[in-house]
């Protein structure tokens, strides 16, 4: 209330700020990263500066994981087509389930899951890859500092 005994409008300002974003304007460079992969993937800076990029991207949209949705069906198709090759090393395959769960963690599992395939032919080669993990690699099960196993190396559970 004013010294006249009107009641003023005072200016605030914005209550809390964030990052709004319209679009998923990173696509070209997330698509040029993945892709990348295949020939980076065996440089351990380039393997670091691509997770890393890519984690910094996917981070962005932490808030607004809805505008991933449009680009999510290629993401996935171009990891698993990495994942799924006969020829794709082990590293280059755990790189390319290191990125599917970055995805999935920024986008939800949920939404996720639907768009992976639940096609019974995938069974036998997952199945496949788990007996042949070697539990004491390091690049596979990571600690994550509290004694827990970190399967993917990124820190989280």
């Amino acid at each position: 209330m004013a010294a006249d005994g009107s009641e003023r409008e005072e200016d605030v300002g914005p209550v809390s700020s964030g990052n709004i974003l319209e679009s998923f304007s990173e696509s070209k460079e997330t698509r040029e990263l993945i892709v990348g992969l295949r020939d980076g993937w065996g440089e351990l800076v380039t393997r670091e500066v691509y997770t890393q990029r890519f984690l910094v991207i996917m981070d962005n949209y932490q808030e607004q994981p809805h505008l991933l949705d449009p680009h999510l069906e290629w993401m996935l198709d171009l990891l698993l087509d990495l994942v799924r090759d006969k020829s794709s090393p082990p590293g280059l395959v755990h790189l390319g389930f290191k990125f599917l769960y970055i995805i999935s963690k920024v986008r939800g599992y949920k939404i996720f899951l639907r768009l992976f395939p639940h096609e019974v032919v995938d069974v036998h080669p997952v199945l496949e890859m788990i007996s042949t993990q070697n539990p004491a690699d390091h690049e596979v099960r990571r600690m994550n500092g509290e004694g827990h196993a970190d399967t993917w190396g990124t820190g989280t559970r």
